[in-house]
């Protein structure tokens, strides 16, 4: 009978344990902090388009669709709010990140909004 509630009570605090980490990785997709846009949405000027340019590149390389909505929603308005700092020497890189995250993407909802903010840049 002792092996048997002992058993019972490591069953719990198996499943205890795997309930508390599905629901800290959950936590972190939907803040964000696990497509790496805590950043580059944390950072200004030149530093934002270098941070946004990798992140984009990796979520393109990726194709994680809810990753790329996530991000983008995150990233795409502290952008464009910081797009006349971004050097011009870094605006061909930003386009062609935003032309290979679009080029990954299936949404088209989402796949537009990332060629309207390509467009922007010239």
């Amino acid at each position: 009978m002792i092996a048997f509630i002992w058993f019972a009570g490591v069953l719990v605090l198996i499943g205890l344990g795997v309930f508390i980490i599905t629901r800290v990785r959950t936590r972190a997709l939907d803040t964000g902090e696990s497509t790496g846009m805590a950043r580059a949405v944390g950072v200004s000027g030149a530093a934002r388009c270098i941070e946004a340019i990798a992140q984009l590149k990796r979520l393109a390389a990726s194709g994680d669709q809810p990753a790329i909505a996530l991000a983008w929603a995150a990233l795409e308005d502290p952008l464009r709010d910081d797009l006349p700092n971004c050097p011009a020497a870094l605006r061909p890189q930003l386009a062609a990140a935003l032309e290979e995250c679009a080029a990954s993407c299936v949404r088209p909802e989402l796949k537009a909004r990332l060629t309207a903010f390509r467009q922007q840049l010239g």
